[in-house]
C-alpha cells in the first residue's frame, strides 16, 4: 500500500499544527485573538481547521482508490468514488478564495474604525487625542490581522488541494490507459 498523498497532506497538516503551537508559545495567537475587534480572523482559523479535516479525509480517500487502482480492483467504483471527489473539491477553492474575501472584508471594517476617529479631533484636548489614537490602532490591527489570517489559511489550504487534485487527475490519467 502507497500512501504517500496521504502523508504529504499529513506533512501539511503537521507543519500547520507546529505553526500554532509556535505562535501560541510566542503569544502570537493571544495578541491575534485581543487585537482583532470583529473577531474575524478566529472565524476563518476555524473554518480553515475545518476545512483541513475535510481535505484530509477526502486525500486519504483518493489515495485509496489510486491504492486500489494498483492493485487492479474494480474500475468502475473508483471512478465513481473520483468522480465524486472531483466534484467536492470545488468546495475547498472555494473556501480558500472565502478565506480572501473575509480577511479583505475585515481589512475595510478596520479602516472604517480607524478612519472613524477623525471626524472627531480636536487637537487640543490631548485627552482625547489619546482616545483616538488608540481606537485608530485598533481598527488598523483589525485590519491588518483579519488580511494576514485570510492569506494565510488561504495560501494553506490552496496547498491541501493542490495536492488532492494532483491524486484525483493521476487516477483519471491512469483509468483512461486502462480503457
Amino acid at each position: 500500500m502507497n500512501y504517500s498523498v496521504f502523508l504529504r497532506w499529513m506533512l501539511m497538516a503537521s507543519i500547520f499544527i507546529v505553526g500554532v503551537i509556535i505562535s501560541s508559545t510566542l503569544g502570537l495567537l493571544g495578541d491575534m485573538y485581543n487585537l482583532d475587534s470583529t473577531k474575524l480572523s478566529l472565524v476563518i482559523a476555524g473554518v480553515f481547521v475545518l476545512m483541513t479535516g475535510w481535505c484530509g479525509v477526502k486525500t486519504f480517500i483518493a489515495n485509496k482508490c489510486l491504492n486500489d487502482l494498483e492493485e487492479n480492483r474494480s474500475k468502475i467504483a473508483i471512478k465513481n468514488k473520483i468522480d465524486d471527489l472531483d466534484s467536492k473539491q470545488e468546495i475547498g477553492w472555494f473556501m480558500s478564495d472565502m478565506f480572501l474575501a473575509v480577511g479583505m472584508i475585515g481589512t475595510i471594517i478596520g479602516f472604517m474604525m480607524m478612519l472613524s476617529g477623525f471626524a472627531a479631533i480636536d487637537p487640543s484636548n490631548t485627552v482625547g487625542m489619546k482616545a483616538i489614537l488608540f481606537s485608530m490602532s485598533s481598527g488598523m490591527s483589525t485590519a491588518l490581522i483579519t488580511t494576514l489570517v485570510g492569506l494565510i489559511c488561504s495560501i494553506l489550504l490552496k496547498f491541501q488541494y493542490m495536492n488532492l487534485s494532483g491524486v484525483i487527475e493521476t487516477i483519471k490519467g491512469k483509468l483512461e490507459k486502462k480503457k
